[in-house]
């Protein structure tokens, strides 16, 4: 079977656009990806430390019971930001909020509250806590005399990160695609593509017909 020239060169053409917009979708994907966790961990972040600092947080480590206080102040913010859990522990990690009632009491998971607790740090960490994987953002509590006596844990689920990061793909690819349409340039070079094929299909039709004997044209 002969193919023509403009055949080849128009597959050859598809095929390289189609390189370009893999490369270039895969590219624009990794970076996406990485901005999005480094977003939702600066919120994780500035949530714990912003809680770190509540007067009423510090205050209820001196009481009876830290928790009944505590809880309560800490649901109302974790609804507010969409964060997956807000927990409050003290320097032996012992839950004083979390998300489920019955966690409180019990020691925080992860094995990454040392740089809050023993270094004073303020950071984000990737860990496997009591709910799943998880992004957080870690800030020590400090007393009025400076000394560090707990700590904050905000985290993100991992899974619920992934989703936002599919959210925002589809939402840029939309609008992408709907300003390529849009401009003159865009429409054009679709137009350009679509006759092209549609030629290359009339021609071959032709030669078709032709060597057979049969009309060109059909009723």
């Amino acid at each position: 079977m002969n193919v023509s020239l403009q055949t080849k060169l128009l597959v050859l053409i598809l095929t390289l656009l189609s390189s370009v917009i893999l490369l270039l979708s895969g590219t624009f994907a990794y970076f996406e990806s990485k901005e999005t966790e480094k977003e939702v961990g600066q919120l994780a972040l500035q949530v714990a430390t912003t809680v770190s600092l509540i007067p009423g947080i510090r205050e209820a480590f001196h009481t009876e019971d830290p928790a009944k206080i505590i809880q309560p102040m800490t649901i109302q913010m974790k609804e507010q930001v969409g964060a997956e859990f807000i927990v409050v522990g003290n320097k032996d990690s012992i839950r004083y909020s979390h998300t489920q009632q019955e966690k409180i009491g019990k020691r925080m998971v992860g094995g990454d509250n040392d740089r809050a607790l023993i270094n004073g740090e303020y950071y984000t960490s990737k860990a496997v806590g009591s709910m799943g994987p998880s992004l957080r953002g870690k800030a020590p509590i400090f007393d009025d005399n400076g000394k560090i006596i707990g700590l904050v844990s905000v985290g993100f689920l991992e899974e619920d990160i992934h989703t936002l990061f599919i959210h925002k793909l589809r939402t840029y690819g939309s609008s992408r695609f709907s300003y390529w349409w849009q401009e003159p340039w865009g429409r054009s070079f679709w137009r350009k593509i679509s006759a092209a094929i549609h030629t290359g299909w009339s021609r071959r039709k032709l030669r078709l017909c032709t060597g057979s004997g049969m009309p060109s044209s059909f009723p």
